[in-house]
């Protein structure tokens, strides 16, 4: 009740590449939606960029072609998207980079950013909702 939510101050916008894939900028747990974002990814015809450490067993992503970013800002440069469906999120300041560079960002509400242009919120937990927004974000049908 004493607490008051303040803004998000907004980054300098990056310079990016061809975008091409979809960026998640977390490590491989359950509490960032890994298992969430493998089951809504299965069968879709993409290309995910991984930008933490992989912490779940070997072969969690299945037949889900991946790759590492050599850094946050070189997983944003080829972003068509970047999703981030956490259960817990303190810091969301590469969604905030990626909005800020106009690369639509797929987010839980526990990232704990407000809605906004380039922002769309699922469920965390809801793969089917998962799976329909980065289907339409990339414009898989």
């Amino acid at each position: 009740e004493r607490a008051k939510l303040l803004p998000w101050r907004m980054p300098a916008p990056i310079t990016r590449l061809e975008p091409r894939a979809i960026f998640f900028p977390a490590s491989t747990l359950g509490r960032k939606g890994a298992y969430e974002l493998r089951d809504a990814l299965h069968d879709l015809d993409a290309d995910l960029v991984l930008g933490g450490s992989g912490l779940e067993s070997p072969g969690f992503w299945k037949n889900i072609r991946t790759r590492r970013a050599d850094s946050i800002l070189d997983g944003l440069k080829e972003a068509a998207v970047v999703v981030l469906p956490a259960f817990i999120e303190h810091q969301p300041r590469v969604l905030l980079r990626a909005l800020s560079s106009g690369i639509p960002v797929v987010a839980s509400e526990e990232c704990g950013i407000p809605p906004m242009p380039g922002l769309k919120i699922v469920g965390s937990g809801d793969a089917a909702a998962l799976r329909a927004a980065l289907a339409k974000e990339m414009e898989w049908a």
